[in-house]
């Protein structure tokens, strides 16, 4: 997003020093300039608000329906962050990083007052587990749908979720056997 440049101020400060002081060719210069500078501020709007990190609302929706992001009811910044999570998964050519991409951005805006716990494991060539600890079960579905569209065909992504990744049992951290929240697979 550049500058808006002042059209008036910067089309009378190029005028030949013959032409400075004549009020009636500055008039006649101000007034087509001050069109152009109206135009070029509208086109401005515009064009800023359909750059994902300035859209809002209606923009976003719009946003969305180009590249295959459903809004499903999610506020702005949380919307904002599944769309560029969308475009991620749509330029993925299904590798580890781009998978760990999509994932991240998705939850991107879900993660401002704590740090989340995000881990992965690749269980075979073809699979790979996220955990995913501290999110709702809705956010997770939604991040599995992203991290499945991104993968390769013969890939198999499966999500892990616990609202209460503190408290959740896992096989290699966590409180163990007979403690803990199980941490089930959306």
């Amino acid at each position: 997003m550049s500058e808006i440049v002042q059209h008036s101020s910067e089309g009378l400060a190029l005028l030949i020093e013959q032409y400075k002081n004549k009020p009636r060719l500055a008039g006649f210069l101000t007034s087509y300039l001050d069109e152009v500078q109206e135009a070029e501020t509208a086109l401005s709007e515009i064009a800023n608000g359909y750059f994902i990190d300035s859209a809002a609302a209606a923009q976003l929706e719009v946003l969305g329906r180009i590249v295959g992001q459903e809004r499903r009811g999610q506020d702005d910044d949380t919307y904002r962050a599944f769309i560029s999570a969308r475009i991620a998964a749509n330029i993925s050519s299904g590798t580890l990083p781009d998978l760990i991409r999509v994932v991240t951005l998705a939850v991107s805006s879900q993660t401002d007052a704590w740090t989340p716990q995000i881990e992965y494991w690749v269980i075979h060539p073809n699979t790979t587990v996220f955990y995913l600890g501290g999110f709702s079960n809705v956010v997770a579905a939604a991040v599995a749908e992203l991290a499945r569209d991104a993968a390769e065909a013969k890939d198999a992504i499966d999500v892990l979720v616990s609202e209460d990744p503190d408290n959740a049992f896992r096989w290699n951290s966590g409180p163990g056997w007979g403690a803990g929240n199980l941490v089930h697979a959306v």
